[in-house]
């Protein structure tokens, strides 16, 4: 199977609607976020997930973009295609859903497109490519993101329900909508200095702002320099840590809006440390799957078009 990944048109029995399907594009992006790799993408993919080493047998061969995998079994260009989550490859518990890769792919046709909307209750819609999305927790008037921070800073500030000493304000402060990109980057809540896991509910209205203020950390270094809000898109995060195809937004607040995030915009701050010491147990002892219903739920974040223009690399 190591072979097959690496080279699959070569070493495993594709699917005849596969083979055309690459001959007539480079793979397939629906409204809905289903990915269907392309043919010089799809051995990284399957790379990168150790499909090899957690479902030997099997190829993947797209995505939903949210943490879900398809698959074929890598021997049979009739196999049905399974679903699987991303950080639970077990055979055993893969579903079916479609009797084989034609009828799948025929299934998704209708909705094909590189581009998908989503419409906020307000009526705005945004216009982005899935790769670069805010995925966040939200409701009409705030939205959660995520810090990790030492135990003397978490202990303080869930005391006074806001962010006082022994806090920096003197520095800038990351906050990242994803919770398993600061899963990653924490390592669990395990790495020194980052052992207590916070969600910090925020209003709407000072993310929007800050995101109006902000400038991308590949652009022109003079300008990083003085931006008062740095943003960078790093690749999402996998239960195992496995980069995804899709990036996560994280936004950095300088020292001259530190104030104002601390004082006006943050609503609430809540230790999700247990909740992070549970999934872990979970994932380390088998049960992904649990460990992911413990997650917070995570959808698409409604941008104004300024907004989503301002954010999108290369727009």
């Amino acid at each position: 199977m190591a072979e097959a990944v690496s080279r699959p048109a070569a070493a495993t029995r594709l699917p005849a609607a596969l083979v055309a399907l690459w001959s007539a594009r480079d793979g397939l992006h629906t409204e809905s976020g289903v990915v269907v790799y392309s043919a010089g993408d799809i051995g990284e993919r399957n790379a990168t997930y150790e499909v090899a080493r957690y479902a030997p047998g099997f190829l993947l061969v797209g995505d939903d973009s949210g943490g879900r995998g398809f698959l074929l079994r890598a021997d049979d260009p009739d196999s049905a295609v399974f679903s699987s989550d991303l950080g639970d490859l077990e055979p055993a518990y893969f579903d079916v859903v479609a009797a084989d890769f034609a009828s799948w792919i025929e299934s998704l046709r209708p909705e094909a497109k590189r581009l998908r909307e989503v419409s906020a209750p307000d009526g705005r819609v945004q216009r982005m490519a899935p790769q670069y999305q805010i995925r966040a927790d939200y409701d009409a008037d705030t939205i959660v993101v995520y810090q990790a921070y030492a135990p003397a800073i978490a202990d303080a500030a869930l005391r006074a329900g806001r962010f006082v000493a022994p806090f920096s304000f003197h520095r800038m402060t990351w906050i990242k909508p994803s919770f398993l990109w600061l899963m990653h980057r924490s390592n669990w809540a395990r790495k020194p200095g980052q052992e207590r896991v916070l969600a910090v509910r925020m209003t709407r209205r000072g993310w929007e702002e800050a995101l109006s203020q902000a400038v991308l950390t590949t652009a022109d270094p003079a300008a990083v320099s003085q931006a008062a809000v740095h943003v960078q898109w790093d690749p999402e995060r996998s239960l195992r840590g496995a980069a995804l195809n899709h990036y996560s937004i994280q936004v950095g607040i300088g020292r001259t809006l530190i104030r104002t995030f601390t004082d006006d915009w943050i609503v609430s701050l809540t230790d999700l440390t247990p909740l992070v010491r549970k999934a872990t147990a979970l994932a380390q002892t088998g049960h992904a799957t649990k460990a992911q219903r413990l997650f917070p739920a995570e959808r698409a974040y409604p941008l104004p078009p300024t907004l989503e223009r301002l954010l999108s690399p290369g727009g």
